[in-house]
């Protein structure tokens, strides 16, 4: 038999001030995977280029764990389950749910 559905109701979106600084965050990360990918393909150009791959993808990696990690503490605080999945409105920091909580 099915469970019925739960309907999960949050307690605010983000704040002006959260949604600029995920954005930061989103921009930071972005970047350095750009950066870290352009090394990557060009490593013949870089002095000790593999070395430097392996440096620029562990500091990608931290970054976008902090980025993780201060999101999700961030939508705990906003009512969130945790694991929920969600989609954040770049422009106004609306949460909207996209499926059930994963288990």
């Amino acid at each position: 038999m099915k469970e019925p559905k739960k309907i999960l109701v949050k307690k605010r979106d983000l704040t002006q001030q959260e949604l600029k600084e995920y954005i930061e965050l989103l921009r930071v990360c972005n970047a350095q995977h750009w950066r870290t990918a352009q090394i990557k393909a060009n490593t013949s150009l870089v002095h000790n280029g593999l070395e430097v791959v392996k440096t620029e993808e562990s500091v990608s990696v931290l970054l976008e764990t902090n980025k993780n990690n201060w999101l999700s503490q961030v939508l705990i605080s906003c009512g969130v389950p945790a694991g929920q999945a969600v989609n954040i409105n770049s422009e106004t920091g609306a949460i909207e749910y996209t499926e059930d909580v994963k288990k």
